[in-house]
């Protein structure tokens, strides 16, 4: 009698040091050891390793679990779909501050958004992030809190990435509809920088 889960493997374990006997590379003979031997076979690491492995095998066949490679693009969906989710509130942050013209940075500009008020002026971007964060928005505190440091997606940089693509965007509604028109103007009027007031 043998364990037809080892049936082309000689060794097993950690770095394939265990040697597999009775069972497995010998045949079981004495049957009156039979219960015994089969008992502890059952309870051998490198056996419980091989039924949870057959039985994925088989769960994978029967369409009852998906393989290593759909669950694999599953993760990596969901990180890509929770990244989106906490980026949504910094963009739609940064917007409102382009459409209020309220300018985002104060004294400190860098490192985690904490959720008490700082002693310093950090800026009515960070100021307006905590407050979303204190008054309901799970994700986006979850996000300031739990993110590292280079993941976080606050930094100046990262504005001034957000703004320029706002500006393309605004930059091509903008072109495309003086394509669709017979004429057009252009205004030019002279704004102030009042993030230094």
């Amino acid at each position: 009698m043998y364990c037809v889960l080892f049936l082309h493997q000689t060794n097993v374990g950690k770095g394939s040091h265990v040697e597999l006997g009775k069972l497995v590379t010998k045949p079981l003979i004495k049957l009156k050891d039979a219960l015994e031997s089969l008992k502890n076979h059952a309870n051998l690491n490198f056996h419980k390793t091989a039924m949870l492995n057959a039985d994925n095998v088989i769960k994978i066949h029967n369409k009852e679990q998906d393989n290593v490679y759909v669950q694999l693009n599953t993760k990596k969906k969901q990180d890509i779909l929770k990244n989106r989710s906490s980026l949504k509130p910094i963009i739609q942050t940064i917007r409102l501050c382009g459409r209020q013209q309220i300018a985002l940075r104060g004294h400190t500009d860098s490192g985690r958004i904490e959720m008490n008020e700082p002693t310093e002026n950090d800026g009515n971007f960070r100021c307006l992030l905590r407050f979303r964060a204190n008054n309901g928005d799970i994700v986006l505190k979850e996000h300031l809190e739990m993110s590292d440091l280079n993941a976080i997606y606050t930094s100046p940089q990262i504005q001034n990435e957000i703004i320029t693509i706002f500006g393309e965007l605004i930059q091509s509604e903008i072109v495309k509809q003086i394509s669709k028109s017979s004429f057009f103007s252009v205004l030019a009027d002279e704004t102030t920088d009042i993030s230094q007031c």
